[in-house]
């Protein structure tokens, strides 16, 4: 075995025990996954893969308590070089940092907002049928 091969094996025992601690720490795979706003799904992927990729390992340790370093959990990835603000080759303006997803994908906020109308056009209907229904209750006898 050479020494790069023994290496990298030392590398991936080492980012095994680092992810093992930190699904210890938070419970289950699931639940860290869903600390830093990423599906279940996502959890267990990590878990059955043993690799969490940077940005998830950025977040998590960002989390106040998290027993893990970031550096850990990625393994050979350098860490602190993808937390530094970049700049452009072309127009030198400010690459942020990669953070957590934000929003949802434009179908589901199409889908949200039709469901919302659906939902108060029928609480509308509801009270006006039922200010007819009190209307016949409270009508004069003739």
């Amino acid at each position: 075995m050479t020494l790069e091969e023994e290496r990298n094996a030392f590398n991936k025992k080492m980012k095994a025990k680092a992810i093992l601690m930190a699904i210890e720490w938070a419970g289950s795979a699931p639940k860290l996954a869903m600390m830093i706003g990423y599906t279940r799904y996502a959890g267990y992927k990590w878990l059955e893969r043993v690799d969490i990729p940077l940005v998830p390992a950025l977040l998590l340790a960002d989390l106040p308590g998290f027993p893990v370093k970031a550096s850990d959990l990625t393994g050979d990835v350098d860490t602190e070089r993808a937390r530094k603000p970049r700049q452009c080759p072309h127009c030198d303006k400010v690459i942020n940092t990669p953070r957590m997803r934000t929003g949802y994908s434009t179908s589901f906020n199409d889908l949200a907002k039709r469901l919302r109308k659906q939902a108060a056009a029928k609480r509308k209907k509801a009270g006006a049928k039922a200010k007819k229904q009190a209307a016949k209750l409270t009508a004069p006898a003739a």
